[in-house]
C-alpha cells in the first residue's frame, strides 16, 4: 500500500527572499510573504527554493558572486564593533 502525504494549507512556509512567514491565499491561489510581499504559486515556490539551495539565479556569473562577497565583507569591515557583533 502506498501512502500519500497530505498537503496542509496551514503548514508554515518561509520566504526564500527574506525568510518571513508565507501564507496561502485562496483568492490568488498562491503563497504570499507577509514581510516582503513576495507572491508565488506552489510550483514557483518549490522551484525558487531549489534555486536558492543550489546557489543558482542570484548571480549570473562567478565574477558577480565574488564581487558581491567582497562588497558584503567591506560593509562588515567598515561597521562599528557593536554592529559587527549583531551582524
Amino acid at each position: 500500500m502506498i501512502r500519500r502525504q497530505n498537503y496542509n494549507k496551514n503548514d508554515i512556509k518561509h520566504c526564500p527572499e527574506c525568510a518571513g512567514i508565507m501564507r496561502y491565499e485562496s483568492k490568488n491561489r498562491s503563497l504570499v510573504c507577509h514581510s516582503c510581499g513576495l507572491l508565488l504559486k506552489h510550483s514557483e515556490y518549490y522551484n525558487y527554493w531549489n534555486r536558492v539551495k543550489n546557489g543558482i539565479g542570484k548571480y549570473t556569473n562567478e565574477y558577480e558572486r565574488k564581487r558581491a562577497i567582497r562588497k558584503d565583507w567591506l560593509k562588515w569591515y567598515e561597521s562599528s564593533k557593536v554592529e559587527k557583533l549583531n551582524y
